[in-house]
């Protein structure tokens, strides 16, 4: 078998996004652990050329026409039902790529086996509270690499380094994602509700009119592009009420933590008051 590996580099003018096609010469059909292998092999190399830069695999949705509109790899693979944001419907797994479905199907196979088989090795279970905890609690991070009109590129955040400190509380396990509308959407839905999110990511400031501004959050989209969101934008990706902490690890936040507080009946958060340098 054979792989003939194509990548395309789009927008031309400010390329942000690898475009990866596969074809395949030879008897056999493409399987997962094919491109398991092949995106491992890229993301590595992409790592070495260029470290700053945040690597996500996504594959084109197949529940809209919208050709700007991704999966993230990690969603693929990690849920039972799969949901399209901009078609407002759920993707049949008959149209999802056949090495997908095999992949998806391995993945969640070994999900289940883990949760339903007792740990071994001398390793004991947690108890039923501390499992609870541990599926509360997110660490969603936005580094993205420019803006969608300007092309003007954000500083790279430390996110590696930053996560690194939070496991060192040993507090349990984080699940972690790049921080996008709909990830903090899907964890504020989350039964039970988070105990924590963490959220990382640059702040923005735009100027409305003489004397007033306001601070937007540098969001992800889909292709790792700035979405900026306001804090009438992000009231509206709740429920708030149930989260039990949310910290806003971004500069200038407080005023956005507040409005969630005022208007989204947000219990409790920690915030920055000034600007946070990105070593920290």
């Amino acid at each position: 078998l054979q792989l003939l590996v194509s990548l395309e580099m789009f927008p031309a003018v400010a390329p942000e996004v690898v475009r990866v096609g596969i074809d395949a010469r030879g008897s056999k059909a493409i399987q997962a652990s094919h491109v398991e292998s092949l995106l491992a092999t890229l993301h590595a190399a992409v790592a070495a050329w260029i470290p700053d830069v945040s690597c996500s695999a996504c594959l084109p949705c197949p529940g809209c026409r919208d050709p700007g509109h991704v999966l993230f790899l990690s969603e693929i693979l990690g849920e039972e039902l799969l949901y399209c944001s901009a078609a407002h419907v759920q993707i049949e797994e008959s149209s999802l790529p056949d090495f997908i479905r095999e992949w998806r199907a391995a993945e969640l196979n070994t999900a289940q086996t883990s949760v339903s088989q007792p740990s071994h090795h001398g390793a004991s279970a947690l108890p039923s509270g501390e499992i609870e905890d541990a599926a509360g609690l997110y660490f969603l991070y936005a580094s993205p690499l420019g803006l969608d009109r300007s092309w003007l590129r954000l500083p790279q955040l430390d996110v590696a380094k930053e996560f690194q400190g939070l496991q060192s509380l040993d507090v349990g396990h984080w699940t972690v994602q790049v921080a996008t509308t709909e990830s903090i959407h899907t964890a504020l839905l989350s039964k039970p509700a988070p105990a924590v999110l963490h959220v990382t990511s640059h702040c923005l400031t735009q100027n409305i009119s003489a004397g007033y501004s306001k601070a937007l959050l540098a969001l992800e989209d889909g292709c790792s592009r700035t979405c900026p969101v306001d804090r009438d934008q992000l009231l509206c990706l709740g429920p708030w009420a149930e989260l039990g902490l949310l910290v806003l690890l971004s500069c200038n936040s407080e005023p956005i933590a507040r409005y969630l507080m005022e208007h989204g009946c947000l219990r409790c958060a920690v915030c920055c008051r000034s600007e946070v340098k990105d070593s920290a």
